[in-house]
């Protein structure tokens, strides 16, 4: 965490232990315009794999160009910006006193999707977006776990998820935004990816809060949208019978665990 002053107001911005940030980084949130009290500044995240196993090339996980929105503004700067897909909470300046009176804080019992929660709840509040166009914090991906990558409580993942769909359609309203596909996305970022997470640490005790969450959400999940490929444990059989929701979720949850099993012993989940 950094804290920033100018002569009249507080701001602070965000940074995670593992990362660093180019001596530009706090400089840049206070170019023209400058940030007031209602106001979020953003700044795009480069990806770095220097301490990856093996070490890869850098990339820019988002950027912006320069801009500005105000509540009311033209929607097409905010689909074009993508600034709600990319809603973590570094890189962004915030006012400190606008913070306290909106009673605005880190929903603390959450270990996963907190940060996009909190920015969601301010975007929801403050009446504009700065965008910088410099990229000069560095989010550093390693090869193997570290505190960030541990796995998460599934109840927990599934309350995140619930609460950032029900997040969607307010901002989409509050910033004008009526682009199907942009809002689908944005769900597929979000909370699609979120409850998948909750699959990978699913407990005996968390399978009715995780399946029915994913079995409401067929969406998100049809044939045409989503390719298991990439996911170990929810393949498209597996994935179909939890959709058509025929099946005990006793038995359903036994073959989640008996696969994540499987893949633990071959060295292929470390979820």
């Amino acid at each position: 965490m950094r804290a920033s002053t100018t002569p009249a107001d507080v701001f602070i911005t965000f940074m995670d232990a593992d990362d660093w940030a180019e001596k530009e980084f706090l400089a840049e949130f206070f170019r023209d315009p400058a940030p007031g009290p209602g106001t979020i500044v953003m700044q795009g995240i480069l990806l770095d794999f220097s301490e990856a196993e093996p070490p890869g090339p850098n990339e820019a996980f988002f950027s912006y160009d320069d801009g500005a929105l105000a509540i009311g503004d033209d929607p097409s700067a905010a689909v074009g910006q993508r600034f709600l897909q990319d809603g973590c909470s570094v890189c962004k300046l915030y006012h400190t006193e606008t913070l306290r009176r909106l009673g605005i804080r880190f929903i603390e019992h959450l270990c996963s999707r907190e940060d996009h929660l909190f920015f969601f709840t301010c975007i929801s509040r403050m009446q504009s977006v700065v965008w910088r166009s410099g990229v000069y914090m560095h989010y550093m991906r390693r090869g193997r776990n570290t505190l960030s990558t541990r796995p998460m409580p599934a109840c927990e993942l599934v309350e995140a998820a619930e609460r950032l769909d029900r997040f969607i359609p307010q901002l989409a309203e509050r910033f004008g935004i009526t682009d199907k596909t942009y809002l689908f996305a944005l769900r597929q970022n979000l909370v699609r990816d979120t409850l998948l997470r909750a699959a990978n640490n699913i407990r005996f005790g968390d399978r009715r809060s995780v399946l029915g969450a994913i079995a409401a959400r067929p969406e998100l999940f049809g044939a045409e949208t989503y390719t298991p490929r990439w996911h170990p444990l929810l393949k498209r059989p597996l994935l179909d019978r939890i959709l058509k929701g025929r099946e005990c979720r006793t038995l359903l949850y036994l073959r989640i665990a008996l696969r994540r099993s499987s893949l633990r012993l071959r060295g292929r989940f470390n979820a």
